[in-house]
């Protein structure tokens, strides 16, 4: 959960700056570093004995919940840099060349 979240941080940047058809990459990306390196996302359940059961959520739900993790994350850091920068005009999207950053891992 600490290596996600530092992936997490470490691709905000190039988050914020994709093109909407490549955020989906990137939060793909993560999801694939993640799971290179032997990780997983997993959900409970609890059986008939009350015992719990914890099952892989899948490709797709994990980089689901990992672009939900990336904009709550740029959320955040808005919030706190609005008081910082007040009255300045949000900068545009930029683009920039795909590359996750995988290092944290």
């Amino acid at each position: 959960n600490i290596n996600y979240r530092d992936l997490v941080a470490a691709n905000q940047d190039l988050y914020l700056r994709c093109h909407e058809r490549d955020k989906k990459k990137v939060s793909r990306g993560i999801v694939a570093a993640v799971r290179n390196k032997g990780g997983r996302f997993l959900t409970y359940a609890y059986d008939e004995r009350n015992d719990i059961i914890y099952d892989d959520i899948g490709d797709k739900k994990a980089s689901a919940k990992t672009s939900q993790t990336l904009r709550d994350a740029l959320n955040r850091n808005k919030k706190v840099s609005r008081f910082v920068v007040k009255g300045q005009k949000e900068k545009k999207e930029l683009r920039a060349p795909m590359r996750i950053d995988t290092s944290v891992v």
